[in-house]
């Protein structure tokens, strides 16, 4: 999320569809009233502006948009040799090894997605754990003990009108992200966190099935340990 060329560029964290579709499959069954959120909201994670962005990466029909507008989505610039060299270190190890049964149950579907896919090193979250591929973009979901976690990866950016930046909450984009790159967002039903890694785009989402009560839909410190337990494995590499 940065200013370039004049727009900002604002990283899909995924197909929403893919995501919502995740989400609806793992989340946790509970009648809990809604609760104020955790983390102060902008926009719903700029939910709203990812939709209509999404949009765009569905195949091209009979006019192409200009070549750099506003609705001309690009590829964001991925480092594969950092993510290479985090790939084969030793502490990936550890987390390859804990998702080995998944990765080769899921090599075809993994070796598909042209980004660095990221998956869960903590036991729990690696368990039962699903993966929606879809070229630059990919999801993967699982549920467990009360919770449900999506995590969803993008390689794919689009430009949003300098205009649009400025009628964003604080007046642009910049403003909202930490030192630390992680932006964090509390709901009703859990928290969310994006982030980027090796110049991709990345979100997760964890809901609760009793989220006022749940140490990890109320604190940041839980979501952003996920976030640091996190491996890699590069597309190609899966068997």
């Amino acid at each position: 999320m940065h200013p370039r060329h004049g727009t900002w560029q604002i990283a899909a964290a995924s197909l929403l569809g893919l995501a919502l579709g995740a989400s609806a499959q793992t989340r946790p069954a509970a009648n809990t009233p809604a609760r104020p959120a955790s983390q102060p909201s902008s926009s719903g994670n700029l939910i709203g502006l990812l939709a209509g962005a999404l949009a765009q990466t569905r195949p091209p029909v009979a006019v192409a948009a200009q070549r750099g507008g506003p609705a001309q989505s690009q590829p964001l610039p991925i480092d594969r040799a950092a993510a290479g060299r985090v790939a084969n270190s030793a502490v990936n190890t550890r987390g390859r090894t804990l998702n080995a049964k998944f990765i080769s149950g899921n090599a075809a579907a993994i070796n598909s997605v042209q980004i660095p896919v990221l998956l869960p090193g903590d036991p729990d979250l690696a368990a039962n754990l699903r993966i929606f591929p879809n070229g630059p973009f990919y999801t993967v979901s699982s549920k467990s003990s009360g919770m449900s976690f999506v995590l969803m990866g993008s390689g794919r950016a689009f430009p949003i009108a300098p205009g649009t930046a400025k009628g964003l909450p604080g007046g642009n984009l910049a403003g909202r992200i930490p030192a630390d790159g992680i932006v964090i967002d509390g709901s009703e039903a859990g928290i969310s966190a994006s982030f980027n890694r090796f110049g991709a785009s990345y979100s997760i989402s964890l809901e609760c099935a009793s989220p006022a009560a749940d140490p990890r839909c109320t604190s940041s410190a839980y979501i952003r340990g996920v976030i640091g337990r996190l491996m890699v494995i590069m597309p190609g590499t899966a068997s």
